[in-house]
């Protein structure tokens, strides 16, 4: 069976349970939203299909950040007096670029990569009560244990400099770039600050995953770089042995902070304006002095819903952090 058949199988199957089914209290507004097990584990139950061939009678529509599903769950809900919810993989995504997700996010006022109104974990940020123990514990086992967002990306293992400054560079495209103030010429400008400003260090390019994987084009020319690391790695060590970091609204400048290092950035991505990295763009008035504990436990412990890979019900970070270790670690070991 071709795939087009398949999508009108399961489109059909979807439509038919909106007729004969109790009503849900969560509707998405795609077919594979509603297939998505790992969204009807977080939300405790499978959402109905919203369409406008039908009624809405869910109280609540998600979809997934500013892509065509998300846009059509913000009208959907707006018509028709609903609250809408966008989703994204969270920070701590999983083992390997194709695995199912073990965390989303869910926001009900944006999306984190979206600077030009507030988000869920632009409040939460802001609002962050003092927990800087089970945030600091975080910090320090993210460092130990050497996590990124793809946990199982093989180390770096070939040769770096003595002294660096390392640049990261992104897919074009990517909707954090323009949701956080960013162009073309932002990478351009990334690039002549770090010659500026450490003109006797070399530069390290680390090349977006999805420029190898999956044929993705990046902003940035390798050949442009002292040093250019194109291959999928995790960049724990690239961003520990850095002199600083420059991003412009890649993770990697969140893993940066985590890590101790110092961060410059050339859009405005979730992490900045808070007063922890130097920016090259003014801060949304909304945001203001933070710590990077503060940071740390909203991005890490209250935006994200986390999936327990063992059982499949929603569990903590920990539990997942710990479970991504273990790849890791027998990568290392490899």
């Amino acid at each position: 069976m071709t795939k087009p058949l398949d999508k009108i199988r399961h489109w059909s199957a979807l439509i038919r349970a909106r007729w004969t089914g109790p009503d849900a209290p969560v509707a998405a507004t795609s077919i594979d939203l509603c297939r998505d097990p790992a969204l009807a584990a977080l939300l405790g139950s499978p959402p109905a299909l919203a369409t406008r061939l039908l009624p809405l009678r869910a109280a609540t529509v998600v979809g997934w950040g500013h892509r065509r599903s998300g846009r059509r769950a913000k009208r959907l809900a707006r018509r028709n007096g609903a609250r809408h919810v966008l989703i994204e993989d969270g920070f701590l995504r999983s083992a390997m670029r194709d695995d199912p997700p073990l965390s989303l996010v869910f926001d009900d006022l944006g999306i984190y990569h979206d600077a030009s109104r507030p988000s869920r974990l632009e409040r939460l940020i802001a609002d962050a009560a003092p927990n800087s123990v089970r945030a600091r514990r975080l910090i320090d086992l993210w460092r130990d244990l050497n996590l990124t967002k793809i946990a199982a990306l093989p180390d770096y293992g070939g040769p770096l400099p003595d002294r660096y400054v390392l640049l990261f560079d992104q897919v074009r495209g990517d909707l954090s770039v323009g949701g956080g103030f960013a162009n073309a010429q932002s990478f351009e400008r990334m690039v002549a600050a770090a010659r500026t400003d450490f003109p006797d260090l070399p530069i390290v390019l680390k090349s977006h995953p999805d420029v190898h994987l999956r044929g993705a084009n990046g902003y940035l020319e390798p050949n442009g770089a002292d040093l250019a690391i194109t291959a999928p790695c995790n960049p724990a060590r690239l961003i520990s042995g850095a002199e600083a970091i420059y991003t412009v609204t890649s993770q990697a400048g969140f893993e940066a902070l985590i890590h101790g290092r110092p961060v410059r950035t050339f859009g405005m991505p979730f992490y900045a304006g808070w007063g922890l990295t130097t920016d090259d763009l003014p801060a949304p008035s909304r945001r203001r002095g933070a710590t990077v504990e503060a940071l740390v436990h909203a991005a890490l412990v209250d935006y994200p819903r986390y999936l327990d890979p063992k059982t499949g019900g929603i569990t903590d970070v920990e539990t997942v952090l710990r479970h991504l270790s273990r790849p890791a670690a027998a990568r290392r070991a490899a």
